[in-house]
C-alpha cells in the first residue's frame, strides 16, 4: 500500500524536467541492469513480528532496457490486481500511463511536453477513451532557463474555460 501511494504521489509530481524523474526513484537504490523487482509488504506488531501470513500488499515493478519504469502490478490482500503500464517518447518523457483494474482498462493519462521537456498538458481519459479531465501547465523561467513559477490550470472539456488550480513558485540560488 505504501509503495502504491508513493508511486501515485510521484506521478502527481511529474511536471518538470527534474520532477518527472521522481517516478523512477523506486529504482534509486538498485544496482545492475534490473529487469523487475518483486515485493511483499507485511504488517508487524511492536516487536517487528509479522501479523499475518498473507502480505498486506505485494507487487512486481518492471523496467525496460533503459531503466525506465515500464509496468507496475500491485495487489492488496491478495485481491484483484491493479496494473500500470508506462510509455515514453524518444527523449525519455512519460507520454502515456494506462491503469488497469484486473484486466480491464480503467483510466489513461496522456502527457505532452514543450521543446525543453517541461510538461505542458496532462489529459485523463476514461475506459472508453473519452477525455474526462485536462490540466495545462505554464511556466516562467529565470535567466538560466529554470522555471521559477509554474501555473496549473484545469481546462474545461469544451476547451474554453481555464481555471487556475495551483501556482508553484520556487527560488533557485546559484553559486
Amino acid at each position: 500500500m505504501r509503495l502504491l501511494s508513493f508511486l501515485l504521489i510521484i506521478l502527481c509530481f511529474s511536471c518538470s524536467n527534474k520532477e518527472k524523474k521522481y517516478y523512477e526513484v523506486v529504482r534509486e537504490n538498485l544496482n545492475g541492469n534490473v529487469q523487475s523487482v518483486k515485493y511483499e509488504d507485511y504488517g508487524t506488531n511492536f516487536l517487528g513480528q509479522k501479523l499475518d501470513k498473507i502480505p498486506f500488499s505485494k507487487g512486481i515493478i518492471e523496467y525496460d532496457k533503459n531503466g525506465k519504469l515500464s509496468e507496475y502490478t500491485s495487489k492488496l490482500h491478495d485481491e484483484i490486481p491493479i496494473i500500470e503500464k508506462y510509455k515514453y517518447d524518444d527523449k525519455g518523457n512519460l507520454i502515456e500511463l494506462k491503469i488497469y483494474y484486473d484486466t480491464s482498462l480503467d483510466v489513461t493519462y496522456k502527457f505532452i511536453y514543450d521543446k525543453k521537456g517541461n510538461l505542458i498538458e496532462k489529459s485523463e481519459f476514461n475506459s472508453i477513451g473519452t477525455r474526462v479531465n485536462r490540466n495545462n501547465y505554464e511556466y516562467k523561467f529565470d535567466n538560466k532557463g529554470n522555471w521559477i513559477t509554474k501555473t496549473i490550470y484545469k481546462q474545461g472539456l469544451e476547451d474554453t474555460k481555464k481555471e487556475i488550480t495551483e501556482i508553484i513558485e520556487r527560488e533557485i540560488k546559484y553559486y
